[in-house]
């Protein structure tokens, strides 16, 4: 159990970490290639302080597996269904008459699906920093 409760709070720190590091991203960062590396160097730097908060906690590598396993799930869900939230806002700035006052911008999809690789990579390089394996 103490595994899971692990896995739980390397998540939620790693939301915590991409939503802070997104919100200082924004006002560094201009649009363009700029804003892609940040968002991989943010994803990284995220699943890392996860990875390790997880290991932390964890009783064994358990909980890092499962941390792992969340963040590929999750994240290669919202992926599948990326498409179809996307066409779903477009029709949502459309029918509000914002379209053109609002620049929707969206991440290109081959990022949308290297984000939860990324994720696991750093989780478990993070849990691999405490662990010393």
């Amino acid at each position: 159990m103490r595994n899971f409760g692990a896995a739980v709070l390397g998540y939620v720190v790693m939301v915590v970490a991409v939503f802070t590091l997104t919100l200082i991203m924004a006002f560094v960062v201009s649009e363009g290639t700029g804003m892609i590396v940040a968002s991989i160097v943010v994803s990284l730097v995220a699943a890392v302080l996860g990875g390790v908060v997880c290991a932390k906690v964890a009783t064994d590598n358990g909980g890092m597996w499962i941390l792992i396993a969340a963040v590929l799930v999750i994240g290669l869900g919202m992926a599948a269904l990326g498409p179809m939230m996307a066409d779903m806002a477009a029709d949502a700035v459309a029918e509000a008459g914002m379209t053109e006052s609002m620049d929707v911008s969206m991440e290109p999809t081959w990022l949308t699906w290297l984000t939860p690789v990324l994720g696991a990579v750093g989780v478990y390089l993070g849990a691999r920093l405490v662990k010393g394996d």
